[in-house]
């Protein structure tokens, strides 16, 4: 795999593994790219699709860790959002994981040690138009999901909006790819969002257990959001 290199850049730290990305950096922190579309615009995260010396681009800020106190004290000790997400998925694509948008580069800027502000940028796909919640589709899913956990890695939103259908194949987005040690806790909790976010049941799969995980998951979901709520079957 390629070094991650680390370039200055005004008060920002460009991060990338190909020095052509590094341009792109500079003009991101110069707000001198062209906005095609703002698709996310909220409190927790902006994104963007944005076009780039004639190539199209996905812009994301993840604001939730610099906006939170909470979250912004953490960054003193971590990587932050958009920097995981560089390096965690492309060491996954590095080892044949092909199910992500690629991740190009991440900037940060930090203040007395923590996150102020933040952006990646990774390739952007044309989405088909997605047919319904149907258990074939569901299925691809699923089976995305299980490449995921193999690699004892978790998503964290396991949910169709992060899920695209391309030309090239089914992707996933907007995951820092963190890895998992003890347990299926995580793997479970992944499942179970994509279930609830379906409106329906997965049913039973040979990898889909339900053991003390499952439970502990479910129990975790419950405390969060009402867990299982509006189910309806699946056709």
């Amino acid at each position: 795999m390629k070094k991650l290199l680390k370039k200055k850049y005004k008060n920002y730290q460009l991060f990338f593994y190909d020095e052509k990305y590094q341009e792109l950096g500079k003009k991101i922190v110069d707000k001198d790219v062209k906005i095609i579309k703002e698709i996310k615009v909220t409190d927790r995260n902006y994104v963007s699709k944005i076009k780039y010396n004639g190539g199209l681009y996905i812009l994301k800020s993840p604001r939730n860790e610099h906006r939170k106190f909470q979250r912004k004290v953490m960054t003193l000790f971590k990587r932050g959002e958009a920097l995981s997400t560089l390096v965690n998925t492309s060491k996954l694509i590095d080892k044949g994981l092909d199910i992500f948008a690629t991740p190009y580069i991440a900037i940060v800027k930090r203040k007395n040690g923590m996150i102020v502000s933040s952006y990646f940028v990774t390739e952007y796909f044309e989405e088909k138009k997605k047919k319904g919640y149907k258990k074939e589709e569901i299925q691809k899913w699923l089976e995305l999901g299980k490449k995921l956990h193999d690699k004892k890695v978790y998503h964290g939103d396991l949910n169709p909006a992060n899920i695209i259908d391309t030309d090239k194949g089914v992707k996933l987005i907007d995951s820092q790819c963190k890895k998992y040690y003890f347990g299926e806790y995580r793997s479970n909790y992944d499942k179970l969002t994509l279930e609830y976010s379906t409106y329906g049941t997965i049913g039973k799969q040979k990898w889909y257990k339900i053991g003390a995980w499952h439970k502990l998951a479910k129990l975790i979901k419950t405390m969060r959001n009402g867990g299982e709520k509006n189910v309806k079957g699946i056709k």
